[in-house]
Order: C-alpha cells, then sequence, then structure tokens
C-alpha cells in the first residue's frame, strides 16, 4: 500500500479522504501495540484473581516406618506452582500439590509442614501441619503380631463373638482373627477334676479382603501337649495362645493360619523362670518375638518365639514381667508407656503370670491402652481374684496407635 503526502493539494477530497483512511486505521493498531504481557490486566487474557488456599494441609499422626503424605488445594490465575517447606526450608522435588515423606523416624516427630503456592499475580503460604510420628506398627502380614496388625481392617470391631473352648475339644473359624484364650486357672479349670478346664475367647469375621485367614483353638490332656504342638508346626501358621494347666491334666492353644501366608519358624524354649528376660532378649536380636508363654509342670517357662523370612534384621527389645493377676493391667499399662506392644501372655495361678512387651529397638513412642471393666456379676468371695483374670485380651489399632482392650 502506497500513502501520499496530505500536501498534495491537486487531487481531489475523495481521493484525500481515500489515503486518509488507511492513516487512522494505522493509528489505532499503533495505539494497539502499547498493551504489554506485564500487564495483565490490559490485555484481558488473564484473571486478575488472587491466589487462595481453598483445602490447607492437615495435622496427621502417622505410626513409625510409615510414609505420610500432604495435599493442599488451591484456585488462582492460570497455572498454579507448588513448594513444600519443612521447617522452613525447602524440600528438593516437593513440587506439586501432594507430597509424601520417606518413611517416617523418630527425628520427623513434631516437624511442620507448609507449602507455597503460586500463581502470575502472587503467592501465599499455607499455614502449618503438624507431623506426629506416632507407635510402630507392625508390616502387613506378621502373623506374630497377629492381633495388633489385622485390628487395622475397616470394619473389625463390630461383629464379634464368644466362644468357649473345652477340654478334649477343638474349634475353628475360618475368615476371622480371634482373642487369646481365657487366663485364670481358678476361673477357668475345676481344681482336681479332670477335663475340667474350659476357656473363654471371642473371635471377629475378617472383611473379604482379608479372609485368608482361619482360626483354631484347641484343648486337650496336659499330656499330648508337645506332640499336639508338632503336629500344627507349620510355615504358615503362628501360635498367639497357650495355657498349659498341669494340676488339672489339660492344656489349652489357639493359633492362626493363612493361605498367602508362610515363613514362619517356630522355636520352643523351656527355661527357668530367672533366664525368662535373658532369653526374651535374645529372641529379639534374632529378629524373633515371643508370641505366647506359659508354665510347666516342673514350674519352667515354656516360651513360643517366632522368626519370619520377610524381616530377618529388625532388632526386637522385648521386656517380660512376672506378675500377678491383680498387677496385670498395672504392669501392662507401664509397657505401654515405654512402647511394648505385649506380644503374649500367660500363666497359671501356682506360678504366676508373664507379660511380654516387644518393640522394634528405639521406638519409645507411649503406645494406648484402654482396660475395660468386668461385664459379669462376681461374688464377693471371688471378687478380687476375678476382676484381673484377664479371661480375654485383644489389640486394636486406632489411629495409629496400640490399643490394649482387656475383656473380663
Amino acid at each position: 500500500m502506497r500513502l501520499y503526502p496530505l500536501k498534495r493539494e491537486a487531487r481531489s477530497m475523495s481521493r484525500r479522504a481515500t489515503y486518509l483512511i488507511p492513516i487512522a486505521i494505522l493509528t489505532l493498531a499503533l495505539a494497539g501495540c502499547s498493551m504489554s504481557p506485564g500487564n495483565p490486566a490490559a490485555t484481558g487474557s488473564v484473571s486478575s484473581q488472587t491466589v487462595a488456599i481453598t483445602v490447607p494441609p492437615v495435622s496427621q499422626t502417622v505410626p513409625l516406618g510409615v510414609a505420610a503424605t500432604f495435599t493442599v488445594k488451591a484456585t488462582g490465575a492460570g497455572q498454579l506452582s507448588y513448594q513444600w517447606l519443612r521447617n522452613g526450608a525447602e524440600i528438593d522435588g516437593a513440587t506439586s500439590a501432594t507430597y509424601t515423606t520417606a518413611a517416617l523416624t523418630a527425628t520427623d516427630n513434631g516437624a511442620a509442614y507448609t507449602v507455597v503456592v503460586k500463581d502470575l499475580n502472587g503467592a501465599v503460604t499455607s499455614s502449618a501441619a503438624t507431623l506426629t510420628a506416632g507407635p510402630r506398627a507392625p508390616a502387613a502380614g506378621d502373623l506374630r503380631l497377629l492381633l495388633f496388625q489385622q485390628a487395622t481392617a475397616s470394619g473389625l470391631g463390630s461383629n464379634s463373638q464368644s466362644g468357649s473352648l473345652a477340654t478334649n475339644s477343638a474349634v475353628l473359624y475360618p475368615g476371622a482373627v480371634g482373642s487369646p484364650l481365657e487366663l485364670g486357672s481358678s476361673s477357668v479349670c475345676q481344681s482336681g477334676v479332670e477335663y475340667g478346664c474350659d476357656w473363654n475367647f471371642f473371635v471377629e469375621s475378617l472383611p473379604t479382603s482379608q479372609n485368608g485367614l482361619t482360626m483354631l483353638y484347641q484343648g486337650r490332656l496336659y499330656d499330648k501337649f508337645q506332640a499336639d504342638l508338632s503336629c500344627i508346626e507349620a510355615p504358615n501358621v503362628v501360635v498367639h495362645s497357650l495355657d498349659l494347666e498341669p494340676a488339672n491334666n489339660a492344656y489349652g492353644m489357639a493359633w492362626v493360619s493363612s493361605l498367602t501366608g508362610s515363613g514362619f519358624d517356630l522355636r520352643i524354649e523351656t527355661v527357668d523362670p530367672a533366664d525368662i528376660a535373658a532369653t526374651a532378649a535374645s529372641d529379639g536380636t534374632e529378629s524373633r518375638v515371643i508370641t505366647a508363654v506359659s508354665f510347666d509342670e516342673t514350674g519352667k517357662a515354656v516360651l513360643l518365639s517366632y522368626g519370619w523370612t520377610e524381616d530377618t534384621h529388625t532388632v526386637f527389645e522385648a521386656k517380660t514381667v512376672q506378675t500377678t493377676l491383680a498387677s496385670i493391667v498395672a504392669e501392662a499399662k507401664k509397657l505401654a508407656a515405654a512402647g511394648y506392644i505385649v506380644s503374649a501372655f500367660g500363666g497359671n495361678d501356682a506360678n504366676g503370670y508373664l507379660l511380654v512387651g516387644t518393640r522394634v529397638q528405639g521406638d519409645t513412642i507411649a503406645r494406648t491402652l484402654a482396660i475395660t471393666t468386668p461385664t459379669s456379676t462376681y461374688t464377693t468371695s471371688t471378687a478380687t481374684q476375678s476382676a484381673y483374670s484377664t479371661p480375654v485380651v485383644r489389640f486394636v489399632a486406632v489411629d495409629g496407635t496400640q490399643t490394649l482392650i482387656s475383656e473380663y
């Protein structure tokens, strides 16, 4: 297009108008170029909305050895960017709306996590979410700590049913998890009466996703115990309750078998009471967990411990307590306060009662205990004895913590 000077008067006004129109158009086009990307409001293509966090990261308690995940939701102009911080320091690579930590250690307890969200207009920092490291949860599939681990199943605790095991009887419950047997010689056995023992317990059906477990309970004559134990020994079986009652010529035992689990090996250790603590400590250094305890006819302690091929490196600390019925609950509280899971308990009126606490070495975070009260009515003569006879103890995971429920 050619533009002619305005001063050429020989041209007609119509021709001049023709030439002036392009000049006006050019002027408007140049005016439009004064807009720049640095002025979003002028372009009309970017919102003037201020970046805002609509759902901040939430504080949480996560067991040791498990990763924590924090999430933020925000709105703003254009594409948002994120940067997570731990105690005020930027975390390398943590640049999305969700951040997952490494497996928690004790040093993570109390850490504060925030996130900076940016858009085209600016940035905003979230409120802090505090991470609390809770007691370590057993690894999935570790049947040695069955009563703790399986209790994390959704809906568990709403469908328990009671059962009874008599001497010379056996019962099984497919697709279920069960409590240990009742303790207290005088409450489960009639002294001097042959076949006079009868143990109570509780079982609960598992969700379909975890129905590969079967609970078994067996009561027999005392002299059959060793042979029976050998018969059930298998890589997918863990005994978690034992009550030897030699004075009543009876024993009761409970175990769990798994369709999918394997790699468990049983060790039977019969030791003098004075050697219980040392034996338990030695087992722990070999990554073994004591799951059942009792006393034989000579007064020696019978300890059943298991190793697991899926966990051959963890060092466990074991603490054993020999106590009376009346002190079981108080001693269990002490173990929980020091971070121990009660992995085994047993005994009888003649020799006393044993509690075995197990924890991963160095895990001292306190666990929560919930102690129930007796639901039965006892006569005055037996109330003191029965109040802490602990016929049933089962473990339930609540928000990643350990809960001991003693049902009388």
